[in-house]
C-alpha cells in the first residue's frame, strides 16, 4: 500500500459526517489543505502507526467474535472497561461468520473453521508491523491528493497486500476469503483508525476550522443543509445588492459593474446549489455508506482503545476456538484433581493400615 492511500483513506474517515465543499468557497481546495496544515498536525509515523494500532486492534476484536460465546463476552467486558450486551458481542458470529459459511457451502465444517480462524489470528498478532513512515510532516502534495481523492474506502486487499510482503507471513486463501467477506477487515481497521483520531484534539480542532469556513458540509440531511446553503448565500446577495446600489448612487460605475458580475455568480450559485448538494452527497456515500454502516453497527467496538495494544494482544492469545477446547481444559484439570484425590485416598488407607498395626 502506498504511503499516499495510506493518507487518501485515513483522512477520508474524518468525513465520516459530511463532505468537502469545493463548489462553494473559491479555492476551496487550497484553504482546505491550508487547515490541514495548521491543525492536522500528525506526522507520517503517526498516521502509519495510528493505522498499524487500528489493524491490530481489528484482528484482536475479530478474534473475539469468533470464540465461545463466554470468552468473547468476556473479552469484550474486560478490555471495553464497559458493560457489553450480549447482543453486540454476537455480531461477528451472526453477521460474519454464519453468513460466510452460507456463502461457502453447507459442507464446510464450522468447528475446523473457527479453529484456522482464531489459530492464524494469533499467528497475525505476532507478526512484524506491516504498515510504517518517517517522522516527517505531512506534504502539500499528499494533502492536495486527499482533498481530491474520489476513490472508495475498500481497503481489505491493500492490508493483505502488506501482510504478502512479509517474509514469515503464511498465507491461507480461507482466511483471507473471511477478512475479504463484506470487507470486514478495512471497515474494522478504518473503524478503529477514525476512532484513533477523534479522539485527538488535533483532529477536533480540523473539523471545527474546516466548519468554520465551511468547507465541511453535513450531507446527510441533504434538505436542512440546502436551507442553510441557500440562505447564507442569499444573505451575501442581498448585500451584495446593497453595495452595488449604494455605489451607483455615488457614481463608482466601475465598482458597481464589477459587483454586478459578482451578483450574478451568486445568482448562479443558488440556483446551483440542490444539484451540487446532490452531487456530494452520492459521492459522499458511494465512498462512505457501507463503512458508515459497519462503524454505527460496531460503534462499541472503540471501548477497546481505553485498553492497551500489549493488553489486548495478551488476552487475544487466552481465545479458545470452540466450546469444545474450553471443555477439554476442564477434563484435564478434572483428570489431575480426581489423580490428586485417588493419591489422598490411597495414603489415608495406607496410614490407617499402619495405625491399626
Amino acid at each position: 500500500m502506498s504511503f499516499n492511500t495510506i493518507i487518501n483513506t485515513a483522512l477520508s474517515t474524518l468525513l465520516k459526517d459530511g463532505a468537502i465543499a469545493d463548489f462553494l468557497v473559491d479555492k476551496a481546495g487550497n484553504k482546505a489543505i491550508a487547515i490541514f496544515q495548521a491543525h492536522f498536525t500528525f506526522s507520517a509515523f503517526e498516521i502509519a502507526k495510528s493505522y498499524q494500532d487500528s489493524y491490530t486492534y481489528t484482528i484482536a476484536a475479530i478474534g473475539a467474535g469468533l470464540a465461545t460465546p463466554e470468552q468473547k463476552f468476556s473479552f469484550l467486558q474486560k478490555l471495553t472497561h464497559s458493560k457489553v450486551e450480549r447482543e453486540f458481542a454476537e455480531q461477528i458470529e451472526q453477521l460474519y461468520f454464519q453468513d460466510f459459511v452460507a456463502h461457502r457451502g453447507a459442507d464446510l465444517d464450522k468447528k475446523a473453521l473457527r479453529n484456522q480462524l482464531i489459530d492464524n489470528i494469533k499467528l497475525l498478532s505476532k507478526l512484524p508491523p506491516i504498515f510504517s513512515a518517517e517522522k516527517r510532516n505531512l506534504t502539500e502534495s499528499e494533502l492536495a491528493a486527499f482533498v481530491n481523492y474520489k476513490g472508495g474506502l475498500a481497503i481489505t486487499d491493500l492490508i493483505l497486500d502488506q501482510l504478502h510482503s512479509l517474509p514469515d507471513y503464511l498465507a491461507d486463501e480461507t482466511v483471507e476469503a473471511f477478512f475479504r467477506f463484506k470487507d470486514l477487515l478495512g471497515n474494522a481497521t478504518l473503524f478503529f483508525l477514525h476512532e484513533i483520531f477523534r479522539r485527538d484534539k488535533r483532529t477536533q480542532d480540523t473539523i471545527a476550522a474546516l466548519q468554520r469556513e465551511n468547507l465541511l458540509l453535513d450531507v446527510r440531511d441533504i434538505k436542512a443543509t440546502q436551507d442553510k446553503l441557500v440562505t447564507r448565500l442569499q444573505k451575501q446577495l442581498d448585500a451584495q445588492q446593497a453595495s452595488a446600489m449604494q455605489a451607483m448612487k455615488l457614481g463608482n460605475f466601475s465598482e458597481a459593474s464589477q459587483m454586478s458580475s459578482q451578483l450574478d455568480s451568486l445568482q448562479n450559485a443558488i440556483k446551483a446549489v440542490p444539484q451540487n448538494l446532490q452531487t456530494a452527497q452520492a459521492a459522499w456515500q458511494n465512498t462512505h455508506q457501507e463503512w458508515l454502516t459497519f462503524a454505527e453497527r460496531f460503534h462499541s467496538w472503540g471501548d477497546l482503545l481505553n485498553s492497551q495494544i500489549s493488553q489486548v494482544l495478551a488476552e487475544t492469545e487466552t481465545l479458545h476456538w470452540e466450546i469444545g477446547a474450553v471443555h477439554q481444559d476442564v477434563k484435564s484439570n478434572l483428570a489431575k484433581s480426581e489423580a490428586i484425590a485417588d493419591d489422598v485416598k490411597a495414603l489415608k488407607q495406607s496410614m490407617a493400615e499402619l495405625l491399626w498395626r
